[in-house]
């Protein structure tokens, strides 16, 4: 069956007290994936595990008002589809934590949304990330201010901006249900896409729990079946210590396959945090694909990780 006409019917069926508007819409996307890993720890125990890879769901919908605007939310939650109460959503439910979530509404000067959203400090550069919800991942371990970043914001006022010949933006402010002298969370990204060009800026400013700042800039560039991602970042914690940190990954398509390398690094200590990790995707359909990770890495206080393999399967739909 259609997703759209399944998603349609599905919400008909929930809000049948309520009036479906002739012009909206709703509809049902998301990724199921699973994967085995074996994981050396820094104090040479190794584990085995399958873990839940990134799965999601989300129910987005749109309704036409007039004048220009529309009606907008989103519901997206993670999915838990290993039962490992350790792994996103940390639940043994299927469903668990939101990821975003927020209602508003869309025109001319973009979407100003009531909710929850990842940050934009951490979105900016998502799609720049070669190894995202892998254990080659250095976005909460090395880069996004080692983690601290790597979150969304809730509680928040969103404002997507209009895409304007390739430019377009994100600014957020929230609360978190923090209600200690109006601590609140802050954040902005401006981009600018055209063809195989992306580029971004990216700000955080954390008073609610850590009062750290962050700046970034990233840049993607692809020629031909090669793409070159960089990433670059400074952060600054309570202390005012300030810490840089930077990523460069390559990916290259070949058939159905898609082979790929990426290091990173900060400068967080005494000693350097790393981890570099190498990998091959092989597409099976448009939806679904194996893949496989290697990663190493060096001092990562938040995984304790020395090195690991990570085999799986994703479906996107």
């Amino acid at each position: 069956m259609n997703k759209k006409i399944l998603a349609v019917a599905i919400a008909s069926a929930m809000a049948a007290p309520f009036a479906m508007a002739d012009e909206g819409s709703v509809t049902i996307s998301g990724n199921v994936g699973a994967a085995v890993t074996s994981i050396k720890n820094n104090d040479d125990t190794r584990a085995s595990d399958v873990d839940a890879g990134g799965s999601d769901l989300s129910i987005s919908g749109s309704e036409n008002i007039g004048n220009g605007l529309k009606a907008v939310f989103v519901l997206k939650s993670w999915l838990n589809v290993t039962g490992n109460a350790d792994q996103p959503p940390a639940s043994s439910l299927l469903f668990g934590n939101n990821k975003d979530a927020f209602v508003g509404l869309a025109g001319n000067f973009g979407t100003i949304a009531l909710g929850a959203h990842g940050q934009p400090y951490k979105t900016a550069t998502g799609g720049l990330e070669l190894f995202g919800d892998t254990i080659g991942d250095a976005r909460g371990s090395v880069t996004n201010g080692q983690g601290s970043f790597h979150s969304g914001i809730g509680d928040a006022v969103i404002w997507f901006l209009p895409n304007m010949n390739g430019f377009s933006g994100h600014v957020q402010i929230g609360s978190e249900n923090n209600t200690n002298n109006g601590a609140q969370k802050r954040g902005a990204q401006f981009n600018y896409s055209n063809g195989p060009l992306y580029m971004t800026y990216a700000y955080a400013d954390d008073d609610a729990t850590a009062n750290e700042t962050g700046n970034k800039f990233g840049v993607g560039y692809g020629f031909g079946d090669t793409k070159i991602n960089v990433v670059a970042e400074r952060t600054k914690v309570q202390d005012g210590t300030a810490i840089s940190a930077y990523s460069v990954g390559l990916a290259h398509k070949f058939g159905a396959n898609t082979a790929k390398i990426q290091f990173a690094s900060n400068d967080s200590g005494a000693a350097d945090v790393s981890i570099w990790a190498v990998g091959l995707d092989h597409a099976l359909s448009k939806r679904t694909g194996l893949y496989a990770v290697y990663a190493d890495g060096d001092n990562l206080a938040s995984t304790e990780m020395d090195n690991g393999l990570e085999v799986g399967i994703g479906h996107s739909f």
